[in-house]
């Protein structure tokens, strides 16, 4: 998925099933950078239902978050962040 942040022409793929899971969306956060013009968005992810229940059979599990896609910028240049990341176990 896309997300976007600065501006409403910018593209954004990622469509929250509930509203509950954007907490911010454009606002200033309190996060500055370079031109200090850019805003912020946060979402709690874990109230999509996409994150519940992923199958797995296998004794290990990795998890990769990905930064990519056409037009992004070097990290020197953008700011992101994750935070508070849970995975619970479910041994049914």
């Amino acid at each position: 998925e896309a997300f976007a942040n600065a501006t409403p022409s910018q593209i954004q793929t990622y469509e929250p099933p509930v509203p509950e899971i954007v907490l911010a969306r454009r606002v200033d956060l309190g996060f500055s950078g370079p031109g200090g013009f850019y805003t912020d968005s946060a979402y709690d992810l874990s109230l999509d239902p996409i994150f519940d229940g992923l199958p797995h059979t296998a004794s290990t599990a990795t998890f990769v978050f990905t930064l990519e896609g056409e037009g992004v910028q070097s990290l020197e240049d953008e700011s992101w962040a994750i935070d508070e990341v849970r995975v619970l176990l479910n041994r049914d």
